[in-house]
Formats: structure tokens, sequence, C-alpha cells
């Protein structure tokens, strides 16, 4: 836009060249439209305007000149578009381990580590970002305030694993904040933050690898500093660095074979991935399909809202909780304990004293 704006200003300071016949040619500096002038080489047409004599021995070096400022401008709006050129391409942003740290605001309630494990990608080993418990702890952690190019395409690349609980509430987002500040956010930034959610199936995984899922985030910055953050509540979840996206061109998905029956996602923190006495646990799904039972299939029972919402009849349970309770009796039982005649003494002295 700067450089745009440069360009039109050069065109504001500069005059317009016309031929004999009235034709332009070009463009000159208003100096030296002012000296043809002067030297009766040409004449004013008006304000910015000047018409070339037909005798005019300067007509050749005055069309050459200013056709080299019609070059410059031309350069300048081509310098305009080159700049705007990058915002439509894409550029990746990766996991650095080392880069994240607990946010501030949230210290007190944040679990976080860092360690080292085998990857599922060979048995590489590779640290690993650790955030959140299946309690109600609010855990942030966040990056650094990112110099990113304002206008211009983004994509955040990572593996995610866990993440999901089997009650349906926990929390598992990136949030993408942008700001002009280099080290912290606005509590006004922090409002216009981006939000993404990463359970559930609101976003699809680029690929899906022995429990673990790789994303790629979109975003535009639009600030002069960006900062990323992950949050996790009432689930743990995990994260590893990812390579460029061509290196998993090659990399066929290997998933659960049975995600169409578990109310969760794989998570690192059980030793297969799942609890071993839920009724999702793989020995009870291995069993119920042996035996005939549902297969897995599409990843239906952890996308959306419970599959179990369907089976709790709200008004049947209030029925039942009503015919087990006998009001009558109740208010027997309080009327028992409750001494009249104690009261209105106490009443009474109070009122005295």
């Amino acid at each position: 836009m700067t450089q745009n704006r440069e360009a039109q200003r050069a065109l504001r300071q500069t005059v317009t060249v016309l031929d004999p016949d009235g034709k332009p040619v070009g463009r000159t500096y208003p100096r030296r439209a002012k000296g043809l002038v002067k030297k009766c080489r040409a004449e004013y047409a008006s304000d910015d305007t000047i018409r070339l004599y037909a005798d005019c021995p300067m007509y050749d070096d005055t069309e050459e000149h200013t056709m080299e400022i019609n070059e410059n401008i031309i350069q300048k709006e081509n310098m305009e578009s080159a700049a705007a050129a990058p915002a439509e391409q894409t550029n990746y942003i990766y996991l650095e381990p080392r880069e994240w740290r607990v946010n501030p605001d949230t210290a007190n309630q944040t679990k976080f580590e860092r360690f080292f494990m085998e990857t599922p990608f060979g048995g590489e080993m590779q640290e690993v970002l650790s955030l959140g418990t299946w309690s109600y702890d609010w855990c942030e952690i966040t990056s650094r305030n990112l110099p990113l190019a304002k206008g211009v395409r983004y994509n955040f690349v990572f593996w995610l694993n866990g993440g999901e609980n089997d009650r349906f509430n926990e929390h598992c987002e990136l949030h993408v904040i942008f700001t002009d500040r280099p080290e912290d956010v606005s509590y006004k930034d922090w409002e216009r933050r981006s939000v993404y959610k990463l359970n559930r199936c609101y976003m699809k995984p680029l690929k899906k690898y022995k429990g673990w899922e790789l994303y790629s985030i979109p975003f535009k910055a639009d600030g002069e500093f960006t900062q990323l953050r992950f949050v996790a509540q009432y689930a743990p979840m995990a994260l590893l660095r990812a390579d460029r996206l061509e290196a998993y061109s090659e990399l066929k998905d290997i998933t659960d074979e049975y995600e169409g029956l578990r109310p969760q996602r794989h998570n690192i923190v059980f030793e297969d991935g799942w609890p071993t006495d839920k009724f999702y646990a793989t020995r009870v799904l291995a069993a119920k399909a042996q035996n005939g039972g549902e297969q897995g299939g599409p990843d239906e029972a952890r996308c959306g809202t419970s599959p179990f919402a369907g089976l709790i009849d709200m008004d049947d349970i209030a029925e039942r909780i009503a015919d087990n309770i006998d009001i009558d009796d109740i208010a027997e039982q309080i009327a028992d304990s409750i001494d009249t005649d104690e009261i209105v003494k106490r009443i009474l002295k109070s009122v005295k004293e």
C-alpha cells in the first residue's frame, strides 16, 4: 500500500506532455516542463499539461525522458504487486517444544511437562509437550510473540494426541492472538482471539497415525505480532513437532479399528491408549467383536454430542425419584425434629433482653 501511494504521488508530481497534434507522449517533471515553456519549445495546455511545438528540437529528448519516468512509475506499481503477492501464499510454522512456556495468567492451575519419548515414526526419540489433567484445571501454554507479516497466510503444523474424555465436557483448543505488543497481549487483543477446537471432529486432521493426528491450522496474521496458545481442561493432551507436510505424503493412516465405538480418542497416558476398566477398553470391544457384536467403523462415537444422550429420559428419572419419595413422611420427620416451644421461649427471651 505504501508503494502504491508513492507511485500515485509520483504521478501527481509530473506534467503530461502532448505532441503538436495534442496526443499524449509521456510525462515529465514540472521543472523541466517550465524550462521547455520558457525556452519557447512548448506551451501550457493546462496547469499540469504542456503541448510541444512542432519545431521543438528537444522533442525526441523529452519523449525519451518522459518514457523513463513512466518506466519508473510502472516499476513502483510492480513492486507493490510483488509486495502483495506473499499475502496469497501460505507460510508454515512448526511446533518447537523448547519455545513454549506456561501462560503466567494460569500458572497456578496449569500442569505442563516436557519430556522425551519414542515417536510413533520408527522409534525415534523426540521431545513432547504434555498439557492438562482429567479435572477442572484450566491449563494454558503459550508461544513467544512471533513477528509475523501482517496480512500474510500461515499454517501452524503439529501432531496431537489425546485431549478428549468420555464425559464430552473437555476443552482442547488452539488460540491465535494478534497484538502490536512485542512481549505480551492486552485484554482487548485476547478478546479478539481466534479459537480452533481440536476435539470432537471440529477440525479435520490431515493424517491419523497410531493414535496421533496431524493438524495444519490456517490463519492470516492481523497484527505486528502473533501469539499461539494451547488450552486444555478435563483431559490431558500431548503435542509433537511435525516435519514438513511433504514428508508425510507416503505415510498411510493407521487408525483405531474400534474408533467408531469409543467416546474418546487415543491418549498416551494409558498403556494401550485407553483405560482398561471401561466399556470401551480394547479387550472388551475385541471380545464383543469376537462374539458377533458391533464392529468399529466411522468415528461417530466421539464426534458431536454424547451418543448416550438419547438413552436418557429425564422425565422418567424424575418420576422414579418422585415414586420413591414420601413428601408427607418427610414433613412429619421435620416437624418432629423441631421443638416449637423451645423456639418460642428463645424469641421471648430475646425480646425481653
